[in-house]
């Protein structure tokens, strides 16, 4: 039934006036939201520039963990480490690195002081610990062509904390992922099964060694009996 134009009458010419500049506020609003949105970090140095030798890997490592935002320069740097040991010491030489493994298509030039998506990262995570996903994970080319997949993935297994594909890393999040993802990596769970289970909230206590007063207080032997 079509509604009866009397019950909807327009807007007076005053309140037309007072609510066109609330109309173009909130239009400015939600334009500037979207920006936001879609922005991206650029630093002014990356960490890699400042301590690119190997001798300087303690010093980078520091670095990286009190950014801010983890750059694509410094993402690929600590990726290398984390996947050989070694990484060159120009943003180039790592460019053309992570290119041969695999990890940057050959047509994307990415900007090497720009914020590393967490999706590209979790690909490449991934990826080095051989976790094949799910279905859509799979079906779309594996985890380097899945940066969503790849990210949900890392959050079901507890590597990553809840963040989207698009968001970037804080230094602290980034050395995070590195650490436990080492730890599945030289815990052979990953070997059982292409999909391992998640960690543990925290890592278990290491057992005291014998002898050490630790594992006799938490471990109380009986007193002798009485002959």
């Amino acid at each position: 039934m079509p509604s009866d134009p009397r019950l909807y009458p327009p807007f007076s010419p005053i309140a037309q006036r007072r609510i066109a500049p609330l109309l173009l506020i909130a239009a400015a609003l939600l334009s500037l939201n979207a920006g936001c949105t879609a922005q991206r970090t650029t630093v002014v140095r990356s960490a890699a520039e400042t301590y690119p030798s190997p001798e300087q890997e303690i010093e980078f490592l520091d670095a990286l963990y009190s950014q801010n935002v983890v750059c694509n320069d410094d993402a690929l740097h600590a990726l290398l480490l984390f996947q050989s040991g070694t990484s060159p010491q120009t943003w180039e030489e790592r460019l053309a690195a992570a290119r041969a493994l695999g990890w940057v298509p050959e047509e994307k030039v990415p900007d090497p002081h720009l914020s590393a998506l967490t999706g590209v990262v979790a690909g490449i995570v991934c990826h080095e610990l051989g976790i094949e996903g799910g279905l859509t994970m799979r079906m779309t080319g594996g985890p380097l062509r899945s940066p969503v997949a790849a990210t949900k993935e890392l959050v079901a297994l507890r590597l990553l904390p809840r963040v989207s594909a698009n968001q970037s890393l804080s230094g602290v999040q980034f050395m995070t992922l590195l650490r436990r993802a080492e730890l599945y990596r030289s815990s052979g769970i990953l070997a059982v099964s292409g999909r391992p289970k998640p960690l543990p909230p925290g890592p278990a206590a290491p057992d005291a060694p014998e002898g050490d007063p630790a594992a006799r207080r938490t471990n109380p032997q009986p007193p002798p009996a009485n002959p």
